[in-house]
């Protein structure tokens, strides 16, 4: 029999029968048993050569994917069946953990547990473990096998799946008998950005004797949903992911009895009869944005719009500030990546969520503006090799110890600086600073994040303390570069896009 969940009940009838419905369907699978974990299933696995041929130079060791069944609480807190997708490296090195979490889904069935070789949630996973980090990607709560609406942007649910996630990861390697190492990392895209942030201030303020987190990273996430999403909503200009917007509405009707009674509370006609059906897991914002009108605010009736106006007070204005995720003091490194000229996820979030978690005392807290004139899509694209080589730099050594990396922030004025990172025109530039001296030599090692090296040598900045490295020759990937001279040896993470 499978012990309790971490919801801290007695077996129910509902959870037998969930249980039977989970060794029904589910073959090539083990079940086990623990307080999280229901059973682990083996999807495929991958050798280097079959890494290294398909997009992952880095790669240092094979993966096994399997799909994870795990309980989480419900909204209303009863137990749920969870999936997510988990890549586990094939090494005997110490493994750290990294939680990736999604962003906007729609449909019930697109998602990283519903494991395909190719683009999307695969990328994350496969950079991840083929270089010795185990990754688990959540489903999120109504998506995969978990029953019910998806509520989405909803902070509360999106932490506890997110939570038990990385404890079904935990348990699934203290059951082969090879423990993770407890450095976790947690990183979002989008809205799991959103969610990243949720997770990591759960972890942080619940139960930090059971989660270490290493660091935490997001990529243009909608951070503040008040006041962002309230102006959206007021708004007189066209929005061009309104679907988005709908979503919330519906995930917030579901996720808070008696915010509306109906959705006539919330949408005027006809979207309040041809909007319901569409938010069932079957149909994506492809098929629902071009349903709504340019101005999203026009879904709402007047009465809605009035109050959310001229009270920040008003029921739907208290539920947005409730799931913002920046009230806190994070107390390990935040990087918040974005894009100026993003169209869906507006750029102040990030400066809002940076400026917050500063005020409350946070002194590891940073945000790279990856390009001022990519697109959401592009930006996500651009902004995932910074956070996976900053991880890189963190990553726990093979012996099971963390690196001692000197940084720019603690050489001050010896500051070692690569510019731009990630490359993707060819050229990169070395700001070495005061390290070494103008016309003095230091010793130049670069290697692939495999441990391939690329170049070993002794260079001598030109006068303005820079060296330039020609990259349009590198392969795609991760890339360390390390400075020596007599009183530091200093390395960084190169991203490089050719």
């Amino acid at each position: 029999m499978l012990a309790n969940t971490n919801t801290k009940g007695s077996s129910s009838p509902d959870r037998s029968r969930y249980l039977a419905l989970a060794i029904s369907l589910l073959m090539l699978t083990v079940t086990v048993n623990a307080d999280v974990l229901i059973s682990a299933t083996l999807i495929l696995e991958h050798d280097t050569l079959w890494l290294h041929s398909n997009g992952f130079p880095e790669a240092t060791n094979g993966v096994r994917v399997l799909k994870l069944i795990y309980w989480t609480p419900a909204l209303d807190g009863t137990p749920s069946m969870a999936s997510a997708a988990y890549v586990d490296p094939e090494t005997a090195c110490a493994t750290p953990l990294v939680c990736f979490i999604h962003g906007t889904t729609y449909l019930k069935d697109e998602v990283p547990s519903n494991w395909q070789d190719g683009p999307g949630a695969s990328k994350e996973g496969y950079t991840f473990a083929s270089t010795g980090m185990a990754c688990v990607l959540p489903d999120l709560l109504g998506l995969g096998v978990s029953p019910g609406p998806h509520p989405y942007l909803h902070a509360a649910s999106e932490a506890t799946a997110c939570m038990d996630a990385v404890r079904a990861a935990m348990e699934y390697r203290v059951l082969q008998g090879s423990p993770l190492h407890d450095q976790l990392f947690l990183m979002g895209a989008s809205a799991g950005s959103h969610a990243c942030l949720a997770t990591a201030q759960a972890m942080q303020t619940q139960f930090p004797d059971e989660f270490h987190i290493a660091a935490a990273g997001g990529i243009s996430g909608p951070y503040a949903p008040y006041p962002v999403i309230k102006n959206q909503l007021l708004s007189t200009q066209p929005y061009g992911a309104g679907s988005s917007i709908a979503y919330v509405l519906f995930s917030y009707d579901a996720a808070y009895p008696g915010l509306f009674n109906s959705p006539a509370d919330f949408l005027v006609e006809p979207y309040a009869t041809e909007l319901p059906p569409l938010f069932d897991g079957t149909h994506d914002g492809d098929v629902i944005n071009p349903l709504l009108p340019p101005v999203i605010g026009e879904i709402l009736p007047q009465p809605l719009r009035d109050s959310i106006a001229t009270d920040s007070n008003s029921p739907l204005n208290q539920v947005l500030k409730e799931n913002n995720v920046f009230n806190w003091e994070p107390q390990f490194p935040v990087k918040l990546c974005y894009c100026g000229s993003d169209e869906v996820v507006s750029p102040i979030n990030t400066s809002i969520a940076k400026d917050a978690f500063i005020a409350h005392g946070a002194d590891q807290i940073s945000s790279v503006e990856v390009s001022t004139t990519e697109n959401h899509t592009g930006c996500g694209e651009l902004a995932r090799p910074v956070l996976m080589s900053w991880f890189h730099t963190m990553k726990v050594n093979c012996d099971g110890t963390i690196p001692d990396i000197v940084t720019a922030l603690e050489l001050g004025n010896t500051g070692f600086i690569i510019s731009p990172n990630p490359a993707n025109a060819g050229i990169v530039t070395l700001n070495l600073g005061q390290l070494p001296e103008s016309g003095v030599g230091a010793v130049l090692r670069i290697t692939a994040l495999g441990g391939a090296l690329v170049y070993a040598g002794t260079v001598v900045p030109n006068g303005q303390g820079q060296f330039v490295l020609a990259t349009r020759s590198w392969p795609s990937g991760f890339y360390v570069i390390e400075i020596q001279n007599q009183q530091y040896s200093i390395r960084q993470k190169l991203a490089v896009l050719n």
